[in-house]
């Protein structure tokens, strides 16, 4: 039995859909004079049918890469070649 929901967009008040699973994001930190990546993450990327909202959930427990790893730059490389790729820069607070 399935103990969770899918996502349900509030403004349309229906569930959304899965629109791409194994979506990069990139998430940045500000190295105090510029936007850097740090962390790659997995995640899907769902969607709204009636106002085409997109949102990304399934982020597991630790990102896919981290800049302490031997092959970030590999991965951010191959991430980045994805045009599914989303690109966080700021935290919202």
């Amino acid at each position: 039995m399935c103990n969770w929901h899918n996502p349900v967009c509030v403004a349309c008040r229906i569930d959304m859909y899965p629109e791409k699973n194994g979506v990069p994001f990139v998430e940045h930190y500000n190295n105090g004079t510029e936007w850097a990546p740090y962390k790659i993450w997995e995640s899907d990327m769902w969607a709204c049918s009636g106002c085409g909202i997109s949102v990304l959930v399934g982020f597991g427990k630790r990102p896919s890469a981290h800049c302490s790893d031997e092959m970030f730059d590999a991965v951010l490389a191959r991430a980045q070649e994805d045009p599914w790729v989303i690109m966080e820069r700021e935290k919202v607070k």
